[in-house]
Formats: C-alpha cells, structure tokens, sequence
C-alpha cells in the first residue's frame, strides 16, 4: 500500500542490483502466487496488515520482511536497524532492470513488463521538467505505489530532490488537510480524485488552503 516505507524499500532494492515486483494490495490470494512464482521472487516486502493474501506466498522465500508487525517474516524496522550502515558496493548498469510490472491479465495472465533504471529515471526527470517537482517541490502521493503512473509522480520528487507526502488511502478531505498542513504545490490526480473533492462542495473546499 502507500506508505513511506515504500520509497525506501524502492530505492534499496535499485542500490543492491536487485529488481522490484510490484505488487497490487488488493490482489487476491492466487494472483500473488503467480507473480511471485513467476517472477522467480526471492523476497517479499509487505504491510503486515496484508499477510493474509501473501502467507502461501512467502513459503520458501529467502527473505521476508513486515512493516508494522505481522506474523510472516521479520519486523521491517528491526532487520534495517541490524543491517550495516555502508552501501552495497553493487554497479548497476543504466540498462538493467529496474522492476517488473506486471499487467492486469484482463486478456490471460499477467504479463511482466521489464523496465531499465534509465527508462524510470527518464520518466522522472520528465516529470519534473514537466511539472515542476524537484528542488524545494513539496508534492503529495495520491495515486497507487504500485501503478505505473502512481509510482512515478510519488518517487520523481524524491528523485530530483523534493519532498512528497504520502495520502495512505484515498480521502478527498484528508488530501485538503495534507495540502493546507504541508503546503503542497503539485498532487497528482485522476479524473474520479478529481470529480470526489469538487463532490464536497464548496463549503468544504473553502475550509483549507
């Protein structure tokens, strides 16, 4: 799901050389055990809350790790802590897998997408050409982690150097508030986040900055 975790858990698998299989919070039971068996996964990262649909899943990994608690695996924050504090000297070609995305299998099974650490970083820098994030940019994260376009407008920010809040589950007047709290410039968005604030009136709307 949208945590904050999510960032550094993206980030440290690129610094290790490893590939990231996103994978959707609200997949069902056997959807995660195709991705993940598919993929040829040999670690998972979860939000405790979710170790329902992965149980069967993690059986047999090398590694799993639960933010928040959790009955699989290790605490999140217990195994950081133990880890030690100097960057795994790993070279990582522009050209190497980033992550697997894979698709919704609405034509069959899901399919993997293979992206490059140069196509991700392009979007990035796209996105804060195109949009101002970057450098003093304060953004919020509304749109999924795990979606191509959700991960791209929460992590580009990070990337170029600006600050991103994290919405945990869509809410229309808990987005007011975190733009008003932090001052936020730019949330991305989709049509239905859209039509959802205006449908609070503007009554609501005029409450917050």
């Amino acid at each position: 799901g949208n945590r904050a975790e999510y960032m550094e858990v993206a980030a440290g698998i690129a610094r290790a050389g490893m590939v990231m299989v996103p994978l959707n919070p609200r997949m069902t039971v056997p959807e995660v055990e195709y991705i993940v068996g598919h993929s040829e996964a040999r670690a998972l990262v979860l939000d405790g809350a979710l170790s329902g649909i992965a149980e069967s899943s993690a059986a047999g990994l090398e590694l799993v790790l639960s933010i928040d608690g959790g009955p699989l695996g290790r605490d999140y924050e217990e195994a950081l802590a133990a880890a030690p504090a100097e960057a795994p000297a790993v070279e990582v070609s522009e050209n190497d897998p980033f992550c697997i995305a894979y698709t919704s299998g609405t034509t069959g099974r899901p399919k993997g997408v293979v992206i490059s650490h140069r196509s991700r970083a392009l979007t990035f820098y796209c996105c804060a050409m195109e949009w101002g994030v970057g450098l003093g940019r304060r953004s919020v994260a509304v749109a999924p982690m795990y979606h191509g376009a959700g991960f791209c407008f929460g992590y580009a920010p990070v990337y170029t150097g600006g600050t991103v809040s994290m919405l945990r589950s869509w809410n229309p007047e808990e987005l007011l508030k975190i733009i008003e709290r932090d001052k936020a410039q730019s949330v991305f968005l989709v049509p239905t986040h859209a039509q959802m604030l205006r449908a609070l009136g503007d009554d609501v709307i005029a409450r917050y900055d």
